[in-house]
């Protein structure tokens, strides 16, 4: 992500423009870590969140799976 979150992310009452390219990760079924100051976080490049896997997770969550 750039220094200056204004050049990746604008959202408005009309829309949300991501710049660049936006993934998403559950911790839902991770296991607590523990630690209490900071923890890394992977990423899978091809969990993209594009209009179709957004849709995908809403239905997911409106159905109360976790994914």
């Amino acid at each position: 992500m750039p220094d200056d979150p204004n050049e990746w992310l604008r959202l408005d009452s009309n829309e949300l423009v991501l710049r660049r390219c936006m993934y998403w990760h559950s911790l839902a079924k991770e296991i607590d870590s523990g630690n209490t100051t900071n923890t890394t976080v992977y990423i899978p490049r091809s969990n993209v969140l594009d209009v179709n896997e957004l849709q995908r997770l809403m239905a997911a969550a409106a159905r109360e799976e976790a994914l």
